[in-house]
């Protein structure tokens, strides 16, 4: 993985002393004694050739060798983080920050949140939530080289279910005008109905 530390050890057989090489390395590899250590700079499958060396003779091999890129952390969360009023069946979005190919996404009401599932999809549905509740999630990016960048923990309150508050009996005289305001607790927007009406 580029900016990771690397080390590949050669072993062969044969009759000591062996002196071994390897040539055609990626930028930022080296070969000390029988190993190939350091920090690989740029991504790539580079074929590297192994050589091994004795009275004998020698042999050569050819190593395809593999250098992915990090991942990085998701970025762009849907809902944003800190956003309140969101409806009780969201779905959770995100973009991939680089280099992801898979994540883990931790949802819950404790932060931290748990784990929940491992997927390749930038979205997630967890279901019908509670109302006026605080969620925490936060999703990890997997890389193709077997590393883990964990992500930031974001939140999302959702709405509060409307109560009408206003009065519930209510007169009028036939023929002359009548209103009526239903008056509403809960998140914004409220829409109302009346029925059936007179």
């Amino acid at each position: 993985i580029t900016g990771q530390p690397f080390t590949y050890t050669i072993t062969a057989t044969g009759n000591a002393p062996l002196s071994v090489g390897a040539t055609a390395l990626p930028a930022g590899l080296s070969l000390t004694g029988d190993t190939i250590s350091g920090t690989p700079s740029s991504s790539g499958n580079t074929s590297v050739t192994l050589s091994a060396t004795n009275a004998a003779g020698a042999d050569t091999k050819k190593l395809a060798l593999t250098i992915y890129d990090p991942a990085n952390k998701p970025i762009s969360p849907s809902p944003t983080n800190g956003a309140t009023d969101i409806g009780l069946t969201p779905t959770l979005s995100w973009s991939d920050g680089g280099g992801a190919t898979a994540y883990e996404v931790y949802f819950g009401t404790t932060n931290p949140p748990p784990d929940l599932i491992g997927q390749t999809a930038t979205s997630f549905a967890p279901g019908t939530l509670l109302p006026n509740t605080t969620y925490f999630w936060r999703i990890d990016a997997k890389g193709a080289g077997g590393d883990t960048k964990t992500g930031d923990t974001w939140n999302f309150t959702t709405a509060t279910v409307p109560v009408i508050t206003s009065s519930l009996t209510a007169s009028g005289t036939r023929g002359k005008p009548f209103s009526y305001m239903i008056v509403a607790s809960g998140s914004t927007p409220v829409s109302y109905t009346a029925a059936p009406l007179p």
